[in-house]
């Protein structure tokens, strides 16, 4: 039976106003956790683009959010046409009454060519918008949806990770919170549509050159046809891997408490405790991303586990001591005393000490045994 375009239209339509209804459905989800939160400052990360530009008219619409509301344009200067996109934005922003920041980026050349620019551009970017947020009552808010959930989960699949990198974004977590990220990019397409919403469109998004542009026009289109929910679904799994994530995560806690001294500088392993390397790894990598770092992202590894094993495991459960340097990042860099793993800067300053050995006239072995006794790491004894 033959469709007839007046059916045709009313069924898009009908799409349209059902994408509505979906989009600002999820606005009342996030305004309930704003007020759960108390937050007092929101920066949205606005790119021009149409899912940003979505999340824009959604949060406008909202008239008591407007004062808490900044959209930050981040300037990466890779694109000819970067600077008329800030002025568009700027534009779009005013229309709607909401404080506007454009950002120019500065990323080193040699990060990109280290990291890649997809990985370079994502730390400057949030670099840069972090750099706006007033307080601990407020959050950096991203058009993140569900499509960009299922390319995220299957580049952290084909990457080899963990169960943390499976499962993908969640809603909110630390300051970044993601409105629509149950949302399908043709809802937010279909939303933009109806209200007649403008956007600009980077060239950059249809080279597959970038691993994520690939898995976007190219793998998941594939997979869609012979499973045309496959985005949604991978987007459920993520949500199931997440939940089991949250109980490890607990799980660490509980170890890390009862079994470990840890502090912002160091976390040591207690020896008497019967530990097993997944449990070290765990511990380790649940330490790691409840430390507070300003300006700076620190993500476990396969480096950092390998040399972890040899340099620290092998020696560690044998009862041997332990000793060795990584470098993780540009800021910082693991150090192994004492059985403690320490996160230090790469460039440490550490303060002179009250003690003065030299008014004290101690010989070298007497100063050894003040270090040892007191597990002063090597780094900073020279300030003694």
């Amino acid at each position: 039976m033959e469709i007839s375009k007046t059916s045709e239209s009313m069924i898009e339509k009908f799409k349209k106003t059902e994408a509505v209804v979906q989009v600002e459905q999820q606005l009342f989800s996030f305004l309930e956790y704003v007020k759960a939160n108390n937050i007092s400052n929101i920066v949205i990360a606005l790119s021009g683009g149409c899912d940003s530009m979505v999340l824009l008219d959604v949060l406008s619409k909202y008239s008591p959010l407007q004062s808490k509301l900044i959209a930050v344009y981040c300037d990466h200067q890779m694109q000819a046409e970067s600077s008329k996109w800030s002025i568009f934005c700027q534009h779009a922003c005013n229309e709607r009454d909401i404080s506007f920041k454009s950002i120019s980026l500065d990323i080193p050349e040699i990060e990109i060519r280290q990291k890649g620019f997809e990985a370079a551009a994502r730390k400057y970017r949030y670099r840069a918008l972090r750099s706006q947020l007033l307080d601990d009552t407020s959050m950096i808010v991203t058009a993140h949806h569900q499509d960009d959930q299922a390319e995220t989960v299957l580049l952290n699949l084909f990457r080899g990770t963990g169960i943390g990198g499976l499962s993908g974004m969640t809603f909110a977590k630390d300051n970044i919170v993601r409105p629509l990220l149950t949302i399908s990019r043709a809802q937010i397409e279909n939303y933009a549509d109806f209200y007649g919403i403008e956007y600009v469109t980077d060239p950059s998004n249809a080279d597959n050159k970038y691993r994520r542009n690939f898995i976007r026009n190219t793998v998941l289109p594939k997979i869609s046809e012979a499973y045309p929910n496959a985005k949604e679904q991978i987007a459920k799994t993520a949500c199931h891997l997440n939940e089991s994530e949250q109980l490890l995560n607990d799980y660490a806690k509980l170890l890390m408490i009862s079994q470990c001294e840890a502090t912002p500088v160091y976390i040591e392993f207690i020896k008497s405790a019967d530990w097993h390397w997944e449990q070290v790894k765990l511990v380790y990598k649940y330490w790691l991303e409840t430390l507070q770092l300003v300006n700076s992202e620190i993500q476990t590894s396969k480096t950092q586990f390998a040399w972890l094993h040899s340099m620290f495991w092998d020696k560690f459960k044998t009862g041997k001591s332990v000793s060795g340097y990584l470098k993780i990042n540009d800021d910082f860099e693991l150090a192994l005393y004492a059985n403690r793993i320490y996160l230090k800067p790469t460039e440490m300053c550490v303060e002179s000490k009250s003690v003065v050995f030299d008014a004290l006239d101690w010989t070298t072995k007497e100063k050894k045994r003040f270090f040892q006794k007191y597990r002063i790491p090597q780094w900073e004894r020279d300030s003694f």
